[in-house]
């Protein structure tokens, strides 16, 4: 269990939703769910509030009964939410194929022997977005990971399938809020940003 620290805690994409038990100072415990984080989001500790969290798969779905089945007395009820939190198998076959990256998502659906049409309903259907999104989150992780092994920016970025290290900047900073040489000399934000995930 963790006791925040007081000020800002960046929360970088993953791909993934945790599952959170949260004990503020003076309140009562409380089960709470992450959202898709699309972007980086900054939240605030509060001085001796107590978290626990429970990372999800990418594609998990967390179902309204969960919160019935948590009792916010006990933060370690990991059985309870294995149990309850599924995925649908096709979801994970199309997540699971982004580890080989395929040329854009026409491709992905051709690897996958689906249309084009079918993958993009079952990615909007269970996680809210499209395939797109999926693919160019995998293909930045791929890059940041290549570039903080000690690859040089451009050749992480055509490794990756980036057209140049411009594009790959452009969406270092439009996902995780700045430059990708700035994110690499800051170690925090790194471990943060390549925690397990997609």
């Amino acid at each position: 269990m963790a006791r925040l620290r007081p000020g800002p805690v960046r929360i970088f994409p993953d791909g993934c939703q945790d599952v959170i038990w949260q004990h503020m100072p003076g309140q009562a415990p409380v089960w709470k769910v992450s959202t898709l984080d699309l972007r980086v989001r900054v939240v605030r500790g509060l001085t001796g509030t107590a978290m626990r969290g429970f990372r999800l798969a990418p594609g998990i779905r967390v179902p309204a009964t969960l919160w019935s089945a948590l009792d916010p007395e006990k933060p370690d009820e990991v059985a309870a939410i294995s149990a309850i939190c599924t995925g649908n198998p096709a979801l994970t076959e199309m997540l699971a194929a982004l580890a080989e990256p395929p040329d854009g998502a026409g491709a992905l659906a051709r690897r996958l022997g689906q249309s084009l049409r079918s993958l993009q309903r079952l990615s909007r259907a269970e996680t809210g977005q499209p395939p797109l999104f999926w693919l160019r989150l995998a293909r930045l992780r791929r890059a940041m990971a290549e570039a903080a092994e000690g690859m040089p920016l451009a050749m992480a970025a055509a490794g990756a399938g980036y057209a140049d290290q411009a594009h790959f900047t452009r969406e270092a900073r439009h996902f995780h809020g700045a430059p990708p040489a700035r994110l690499l000399a800051d170690p925090v934000a790194m471990a943060a940003l390549l925690a397990p995930g997609l």
